[in-house]
């Protein structure tokens, strides 16, 4: 999973994580003296993800806390936070679209564990992000979560000129 995070600028897990964080951070925030060690000694791809995170969430005005309804953490919610701030993908839940600082509970109307977690790049594409009211006809006690991409797709075909498409899924 790590390499996949570091080779690719775009990552987007989706799925039932069975991790309640609570108000865990799911980044790394440096202080003064961690910005200038990381400046000197430390490996650049982190601090310069960090400065990338936060051009990013600032232009797009999401939120760096996250809003959460269920605020129980458990040994996996710790675990699960560590692995996003490892390998700097982040917890779509309550920073974006209809679910925006509200943080709503995905399981059994009580805690929170099923989770988008994304690279940062996913963000600028991500439209909208929703978690839908239960419905037994999908699951047995999760709440569908929903997301909606904003993609520009340019197909190239031999002789052809390009051809531009929207695409929202």
């Amino acid at each position: 999973m790590n390499n996949l995070a570091q080779d690719s600028k775009h990552v987007c897990l989706v799925g039932d994580f069975n991790a309640r964080t609570g108000h865990l951070p799911d980044f790394f925030k440096p202080d003064a003296f961690l910005s200038q060690v990381s400046v000197h000694i430390c490996d650049e791809f982190s601090y310069s993800e960090t400065r990338v995170r936060s051009v990013v969430f600032e232009k797009l005005s999401i939120p760096l806390q996250r809003t959460v309804q269920d605020v129980t953490v458990y040994n996996f919610g710790n675990k699960f936070t560590e692995f996003c701030k490892n390998i700097d993908l982040y917890i779509v839940n309550s920073r974006l679209g209809s679910d925006k600082n509200i943080g709503a509970v995905t399981c059994r109307n009580r805690s929170t564990v099923d989770y988008v977690i994304a690279s940062v790049n996913i963000f600028e594409v991500l439209q909208d992000f929703d978690i839908h009211y239960f419905c037994n006809l999908y699951s047995d006690v999760h709440k569908p979560v929903c997301l909606q991409f904003h993609v520009l797709i340019i197909s190239l075909i031999a002789g052809m000129k390009p051809i531009l498409r929207v695409s929202q899924t």
